[in-house]
């Protein structure tokens, strides 16, 4: 066997994936496309939530990015930082989405049968994403979703009107005073 017939095997029987975008800095306003959860090749199992950038105020992630929200599911604040934005995403306070209202949520057992997607799928949703850097000197991401109060895409700012309200950042502009703006932006965090 060739090595062209080697990959395209592994090509034909891999499952499809994208490529890992994922947000950065800024204010968001994104289309969820899908909540899923996969393996990845250490056998950790991932939560990805899966979203399209309507407006964004940074430079480096634009409307009409596919990006998504990972969270490593091995850690024990995992659960209670998707249920955070769960409640976020759709609106509703965490008691709502205790038992078989959090399963409904989360599950595509219980979607629309015709795509098979997550019922999260088309909410609209404003994300803040703050960056800090530990004790240890590694960087990390604090991601908060909360649900955009518009009935559909018609009704969003324009790109301009996003980027007056929410100002213009990039990846660059990770400094220490730009630590001191995000915890500042915590401030305004719905929970």
């Amino acid at each position: 066997m060739s090595q062209f017939e080697n990959y395209l095997d592994r090509i034909i029987g891999a499952a499809p994936s994208r490529n890992s975008m994922y947000f950065e800095r800024g204010t968001y306003l994104v289309r969820i496309d899908d909540l899923l959860f996969s393996t990845n090749r250490n056998g950790e199992v991932n939560s990805i939530w899966e979203s399209t950038i309507l407006r964004s105020n940074n430079a480096d992630l634009a409307s009409g990015v596919s990006t998504g929200w990972l969270q490593k599911m091995n850690r024990d604040t995992s659960p209670g930082n998707i249920k955070m934005n769960l409640c976020g995403a759709l609106g509703v306070s965490v008691s709502d989405l205790d038992g078989d209202a959090g399963r409904t949520a989360i599950t595509r057992a219980y979607s629309d049968e015709k795509d098979g997607k997550s019922p999260l799928s088309g909410c609209l949703c404003k994300v803040l994403v703050i960056q800090r850097t530990s004790k240890a000197g590694n960087k990390y991401s604090f991601t908060t979703f909360e649900k955009y109060p518009v009935q559909d895409e018609s009704q969003i700012p324009s790109s301009d009107e996003w980027v007056s309200e929410f100002g213009v950042q990039t990846t660059a502009d990770w400094t220490s005073s730009s630590e001191a703006a995000d915890a500042a932006s915590l401030d305004n965090v719905p929970f």
